[in-house]
């Protein structure tokens, strides 16, 4: 099930202006390619609808499958989710920056990654 499928079921459409106000959080964990899980990156910042990372090149347009291994951080397991690239660049010592629109995640996973921002963002603000 995509993603504007599962925001459909839950309470309406979000338009691209809601998607980029969701609320992101901080959060400094690696990541990788699902189909190449030697090809690791930094997720930078996540919400419920995207995230920048480091390290991993797209262009834009390009739709990558992508594991996050949080286990360590929350009771929860892996997130599992494809996305789009809707930004890429690099920085000054040539690494990727690329922003993802998340663009395919099963309702499990939609959960967990709700779960996991809501204790990032309690954690951000003292309150754990």
């Amino acid at each position: 099930m995509s993603l504007a499928e599962q925001t459909r079921r839950v309470g309406g459409i979000m338009s691209a202006d809601e998607r980029r106000r969701a609320p992101r959080v901080p959060y400094m964990v690696s990541i990788y390619e699902l189909k190449r899980l030697h090809v690791e990156g930094t997720v930078r910042d996540l919400s419920e609808t995207g995230f920048g990372m480091r390290g991993i090149k797209a262009a834009v347009g390009e739709v990558k499958s992508f594991i996050i291994p949080v286990e360590e951080v929350v009771d929860i397991d892996a997130l599992i989710f494809a996305g789009t690239c809707r930004w890429a660049s690099t920085d000054v010592d040539g690494q990727w920056l690329t922003g993802f629109e998340l663009t395919k995640i099963s309702e499990e996973n939609l959960r967990h990654l709700r779960r996991l921002i809501r204790f990032l963002s309690e954690d951000d603000k003292g309150q754990r």
